[in-house]
């Protein structure tokens, strides 16, 4: 039996495929690169004005929830991505977006609050949201997509192999555009 094409059976789809085909996360941090880079530009230079407003409140809940703890600031963070990739205006670059960053996150939750300091991996990220936000508000497609790559390989970038993350880090450097 064929199943009607929606969303939620992509994400289910995408996230299973990645379980099963046991992706390392070198593997799941290029495709969210790829993802969230192409999402990032795009909701740069196609956002509305409501979207605007809906990034600026995720990014602005995000910054509130560092005082609740971690899990309520990741909840906060994963609706600002969720803002970015709805801003794309493209509906499957939101469900590519939303198994990515679910992905990696499930993979690496423990390994990230065991190596920082949480508090200022969350003071941290909330800045760096807040410039790639700024490149966004300005219109600024290649700046804010690479500010974007710059902060995934920088933030995830020590739980890979060396041989694995430079390459990343030259995409991030160089940016989905060019």
């Amino acid at each position: 039996m064929v199943q009607e094409f929606s969303p939620t059976a992509l994400n289910r789809s995408l996230t299973t495929m990645v379980h099963l085909e046991h992706f390392d996360l070198a593997d799941l941090l290029q495709f969210r690169m790829s993802i969230e880079g192409s999402a990032t530009f795009l909701a740069a230079v196609a956002h509305t004005a409501e979207q605007l407003e809906n990034m600026k409140k995720a990014h602005s809940e995000a910054a509130s929830a560092i005082r609740s703890g971690y899990e309520a600031f990741s909840a906060a963070d994963v609706k600002f991505h969720q803002a970015v990739a709805e801003s794309a205006n493209s509906g499957l670059l939101k469900v590519c977006n939303d198994v990515a960053c679910g992905v990696v996150m499930n993979l690496i939750e423990i390994k990230l609050k065991a190596s920082f300091d949480v508090e200022e991996m969350m003071i941290d990220s909330c800045r760096r949201h807040g410039l790639v936000l700024e490149q966004i508000e300005q219109g600024n497609g290649a700046d804010a997509a690479r500010m974007a790559l710059k902060d995934i390989i920088e933030h995830y970038g020590r739980f890979i192999p060396d041989d694995r993350r430079a390459p990343m880090e030259a995409f991030a450097a160089y940016g989905p555009i060019g």
